[in-house]
């Protein structure tokens, strides 16, 4: 009889034991999960949402550039002069106003989300259609067309098959391009199964 309540108890302790460690999984996973939304978060969604069907481009890739250059801040200035939250330059803001959309916009306008968000989205749709390789689009975002015409054309001189993946070679620059792109996959990974982003 001792035995068989024995046994009933230890039984009771490990069933106890698989139940804790079941719970303690889930809640961890619940809260990485948690984390991992507030560190790659969605703001500024009807800009975004409205650029990403006008433009025709990836939600996911518009927040991991927003994320990855300005961490959504939008009156963020970088060393090198670029505003708002996709980091553009004055320079580049004036010539798509004024040579693309014939807006002729004031340069200040670029501390505004949605005319931030709207410009960064149309250069990067002007991108793509220079460039095959999402990295060369990136590198191109970061340091300019006239850098990356040279990079680009020396690469398809030089590539021996089609199928060989565009490659930087400025280091600094393949870092910041692959940032972008590990960041982009975050908010694919994130965003994707419960559709929260459509793709």
């Amino acid at each position: 009889m001792r035995t068989t309540r024995r046994s009933f108890f230890s039984g009771g302790i490990v069933a106890c034991l698989l139940v804790a460690a079941v719970l303690m999984g889930y809640l961890t996973d619940l809260l990485w999960n948690r984390w991992d939304h507030y560190r790659y978060p969605i703001k500024f969604a009807e800009d975004v949402t409205a650029c990403a069907e006008q433009y025709d481009l990836d939600e996911h890739i518009i927040y991991g550039l927003i994320k990855a250059l300005s961490n959504f801040t939008s009156n963020r200035v970088s060393e090198d002069g670029r505003i708002g939250l996709m980091q553009m330059s004055e320079e580049t803001f004036l010539w798509l106003t004024s040579e693309h959309l014939q807006e002729n916009l004031n340069s200040g306008l670029l501390y505004e989300p949605s005319t931030n968000i709207r410009y960064g989205c149309y250069y990067l749709l002007y991108l793509t259609t220079k460039y095959d390789s999402w990295d060369a689009v990136f590198a191109a975002y970061l340091c300019g067309v006239e850098t990356v015409d040279v990079w680009y054309t020396e690469w398809r001189l030089n590539a021996e098959t089609s199928t060989l993946q565009f490659e930087i070679p400025d280091a600094k620059v393949r870092d910041k391009v692959s940032k972008i792109q590990q960041t982009v996959e975050k908010y694919k990974e994130l965003y994707t199964e419960k559709g929260d982003v459509p793709s």
